[in-house]
């Protein structure tokens, strides 16, 4: 007993020690901390409509370029929704929506927009336009399916953005704080669908177990992102399952999100999130897709498949995009036309 404790400790004061034999993706990681390394300035974003994936991977790139003394800000285009709060270090992050001001008198010559779990540059809001004003460079470091552009760093084999930031930890000898862990490790499991997707890999597998090590707790945190909630959120789900379409033959569900269903509801600001996941949960459904009437009659749409059937495809007919198995979309109104429209593709897609 006393030499399985002393071993434990000794594992404890060296987290990775057991890294010594990962096999770290340098042809990947050597360009980007070459590119870090060149710049001392650096405006760090993500998304709109920011996730646990932008946010863990924007925070723990932030820490890495603190550590090699570089001058960052984090500017994203809104607040960090109220679900994720937990994750927003206090000041740390600024938003284009309440410190509008404040980052218009901001001297951003000579720093680079960085841009976290996206490479499409026009979903980045208002920090682009005025970066722009400043002819900043911009760069993405990023693991969806995209065309390759200079500075844009990005490897699909990766399951979620964290996962490549915790390699550069790593890979930089950089040591991983409790905080960096948990956001990290958010980051991970909300694009693995808890190690679920398909892209979840052994190197994710890694990242995760050297996270917990380092003291993310991996029930504390899934409870957090998947199981807090609002009561209301259940009437809302009565409400979606009431309307849905349920076509088991072709193999898949839609969900409806009209205005009206939000009366009377007290929901926060991020009512559907998961639910799409949800609706995928049964046996025989291959795609579910959740269409969100937006305040202005326009649609709003998630989609997940389980196997080979790839959604991002389906969703760059309309110009959206994400990952095979998980992607999303926005169609100008009106919203039933619309709708119609994503249906047609989705049983195309099942044919």
């Amino acid at each position: 007993m006393e030499n399985k404790t002393k071993s434990a400790q000794s594992r404890q004061k060296t987290p990775n020690g057991y890294l010594n034999h990962f096999q770290f993706n340098r042809k990947f990681l050597d360009p980007i901390v070459k590119f870090l390394k060149k710049h001392d300035k650096f405006i760090i974003t993500t998304h709109i409509g920011s996730d646990p994936d932008g946010l863990g991977s924007e925070i723990g790139i932030y820490y890495i370029l603190k550590k090699l003394k570089k001058q960052v800000y984090i500017i994203n285009a809104e607040k960090v929704p109220e679900n994720y709060s937990f994750m927003a270090p206090d000041g740390l992050i600024k938003n284009t929506e309440q410190d509008l001001e404040e980052i218009q008198q901001m001297d951003l010559s000579g720093f680079v927009l960085l841009i976290m779990d996206n490479s499409e540059i026009s979903r980045t809001g208002k920090i682009l336009e005025i970066s722009g004003k400043f002819k900043c460079p911009y760069a993405s470091i990023d693991h969806h399916l995209v065309k390759k552009t200079k500075n844009f760093f990005v490897d699909a084999s990766y399951a979620a953005t964290s996962e490549i930031v915790w390699e550069l930890f790593r890979y930089l000898k950089i040591p991983v704080s409790r905080d960096i862990a948990i956001m990290l490790y958010c980051g991970i499991i909300a694009d693995t669908g808890n190690f679920r997707f398909t892209k979840t890999s052994f190197r994710t597998h890694v990242a995760g177990g050297d996270l917990v090590n380092a003291g993310a707790n991996s029930d504390e945190i899934y409870r957090k992102l998947f199981e807090s909630s609002p009561p209301d959120r259940l009437k809302l789900l009565r409400r979606i399952l009431e309307k849905a379409i349920i076509n088991t033959e072709k193999k898949y569900v839609v969900g409806f999100v009209k205005k009206e269903m939000f009366k009377k509801l007290k929901l926060g600001d991020t009512p559907t999130e998961g639910i799409v996941n949800q609706i995928l949960s049964v046996r025989d459904i291959e795609i579910s897709a959740l269409m969100t009437e937006t305040p202005n009659g326009d649609l709003k749409c998630s989609l997940r498949s389980i196997g080979e059937i790839n959604v991002a495809l389906l969703a760059r007919k309309f110009g959206g995009g994400g990952h095979k198995n998980a992607a999303g979309l926005y169609i100008k109104g009106p919203f039933k036309r619309a709708a119609k429209k994503v249906i047609a593709e989705i049983e195309k897609a099942l044919q």
